[in-house]
């Protein structure tokens, strides 16, 4: 085709090999000329902010970099954009942003999406990742989340969807922020300095955050285990007691907490000294690492065997 044959001086081109295992190799972007520039194809190029397939939705904007993105040029419009799976399903409890929440010049002057030509802009403050939402859109599955945009065209409707691979698809994340730590029992207040006799008690631990406002631009702030992949047992020395896999962790439904067993608890030790008992010093705390290598501490407290 010659929109393909004519990048118009960007390096905005490239080829995809396939193969009969259904896997995929991209080149570098090119330039290309020598075609026509009167071609009005939509073409995705990139995804910004998005770094070897890991986005940090607390702390970045998405950004999908491309030609003709808006429809604008080809008489077509951006009815709505998703977050999908790999497979470019829909995520449950993940609504589509439609356009009536795109950044205007309007009242909407600071809505949830900035949409140009040449980019398209998933400001971090997006319905995505509102209260009860974000424990659905974070994901540690490597290339577990894609952006799929809907385009109207005179009553038909067509789709772009970012490419299955690294360069269209990414893990999501967000770094805890905690509310408390505590037993299952009451009594414990879960306050910095907090003692806790573990026996048979498990330990929750819980994040809080704040949703994001509609039409804001705040951050999206709201905390959600689900995009944790590893628990650590540890003292203020730096010491770590043990290491608990996301496999083994008991995430809650709304991926709010994390509960670690009595069992996981026991069994953690530094040498000959045991995490349970710290001896009466405020010196234990939970180390939580997200699948973008972020990690956020819990409050100190003092465990009793």
């Amino acid at each position: 085709g010659t929109l393909w044959a004519e990048s118009g001086g960007a390096a905005a081109r490239r080829i995809q090999l396939s193969s009969v295992a259904s896997q995929t190799a991209n080149t570098q972007n090119i330039i290309t000329s020598g075609g026509t520039t009167t071609s009005n194809e939509r073409l995705f190029v990139s995804l910004g902010n998005s770094v070897a397939g890991q986005f940090r939705r607390d702390n970045e904007s998405l950004i999908i970099n491309g030609l003709n993105l808006d429809g604008a040029n080809n008489g077509t419009s951006i009815t709505q954009i998703e977050l999908v799976d790999n497979a470019g399903a829909a995520i449950a409890g993940v609504a589509a942003i439609t356009a009536a929440n795109f950044k205007d010049t309007g009242a909407n002057n600071a809505g949830f999406i900035d949409v140009n030509s040449t980019a398209i802009q998933i400001n971090n403050n997006a319905t995505w990742y509102g209260t009860a939402v974000a424990d659905n859109a974070d994901t540690i599955t490597a290339l577990g989340r894609r952006l799929k945009i809907t385009y109207s065209d005179s009553g038909h409707t067509t789709t772009l969807l970012t490419p299955a691979d690294a360069t269209g698809a990414f893990i999501m994340s967000a770094t805890p922020v905690f509310a408390s730590i505590a037993a299952d029992y009451v009594g414990t207040t879960g306050l910095a300095g907090s003692t806790i006799t573990n026996g048979a008690n498990t330990i929750v631990v819980t994040g809080a955050g704040t949703a994001p406002p509609a039409n804001g631009s705040a951050r999206g702030t709201t905390a959600t285990m689900n995009g944790v992949t590893q628990v650590q047992l540890m003292d203020t020395s730096g010491n770590v007691y043990s290491t608990i896999a996301a496999a083994d962790l008991t995430i809650a439904a709304t991926g709010v907490s994390i509960t670690l067993s009595n069992v996981q608890v026991d069994a953690a030790t530094f040498g000959t000294s045991p995490w349970n008992n710290s001896g009466g010093v405020q010196n234990r705390f939970v180390r939580f690492t997200t699948a973008t290598g972020q990690t956020s501490d819990s409050a100190t407290i003092i465990m009793a065997p």
